[in-house]
């Protein structure tokens, strides 16, 4: 492996205190490092790494894209076991896909070794899909695509997973959006997709407010989960005066509720984009 320098660092944080000075520890980061990439790599695509989760000390899991030998970008793990960043993994796309690209944008980890990341790539047709990939005991799998809501788009769905959040091994959550079929222009909504005992389920499209507009314009980008199936999301939506609501949802024993309007300050302008 060749270190792409001048890329991208990654450093550790440690407590550099003894137990008998407990309560006086002062947190401490270790100097950065340069990322290892893998072997021909010219560097990572956007210039830096959008997700990282660490489960416990010495255990980090880091994802993005790089570029290949060839120039293309390629999906992209590191992880730190027992405080050392190992080789780099490339993350493998869908069966059945011819040059797919995996863009991942969120991971999460149940424990050391066991984690999940989310994003989107490109299939054979060009169209945009939604992809989760699972790591076990240690071992990256392939990637798989998500089985979208029944009124998304057939040919050109552009979806992705924006978030994922995992609170036990065989047990997550994400969020994100997709283009439906209305005509003659498809609308963004979004949808939820839930891991239960190791299996990700079909994904659910999101039931929005009361007030939302035909063309809501749904985006789902942040999620948080405080048990297996317990979780919330937050995003925003179009009224039907085509104003910016900020929307709560909540997943309560792995059934998802209607996404409920987040009521701001006083002094906010309807205007105003809230996330």
């Amino acid at each position: 492996m060749r270190l792409a320098r001048g890329i991208v660092l990654i450093t550790s944080m440690l407590l550099l205190a003894t137990p008998a000075v407990a309560a006086n520890q002062v947190p401490a980061w270790s100097p950065a490092q340069h990322a290892t990439l893998p072997v021909g790599a010219k560097g990572l695509a956007s210039g830096y790494l959008p997700s990282l989760a660490c489960p416990s000390e010495g255990n980090c899991v880091a994802v993005g894209v790089y570029n290949d030998a060839q120039g293309q970008p390629q999906g992209l793990a590191l992880n730190e076991v027992g405080g050392v960043w190992r080789a780099p993994t490339t993350l493998l796309a869908p069966l059945g896909t011819t040059g797919a690209v995996l863009a991942p944008a969120s991971v999460s980890c149940a424990s050391a070794g066991n984690c999940a990341v989310v994003g989107s790539y490109q299939d054979a047709t060009g169209a945009t899909q939604a992809f989760v990939a699972n790591e076990n005991a240690g071992r990256w799998g392939r990637a798989r695509q998500v089985v979208l809501p029944a009124d998304a788009a057939t040919t050109a769905p552009n979806a992705q997973l924006r978030s994922v959040e995992c609170r036990a091994v065989g047990s997550c959550s994400a969020v994100g959006m997709y283009s439906d079929d209305a005509r003659p222009v498809a609308r963004t909504l979004s949808f939820t997709v839930d891991e239960v005992n190791g299996v990700w389920r079909d994904a659910l499209a999101v039931a929005l407010p009361s007030d939302a507009s035909p063309d809501p314009f749904v985006t789902l980008t942040q999620l948080a989960c405080a048990a297996p199936s317990a979780c919330a999301a937050t995003g925003t939506y179009l009224d039907v005066n085509g104003v910016t609501h900020s929307m709560l949802l909540n997943e309560t024993n792995g059934a998802w509720a209607t996404a409920t309007p987040m009521v701001p300050p006083p002094n906010t302008s309807p205007f105003e984009l809230a996330q």
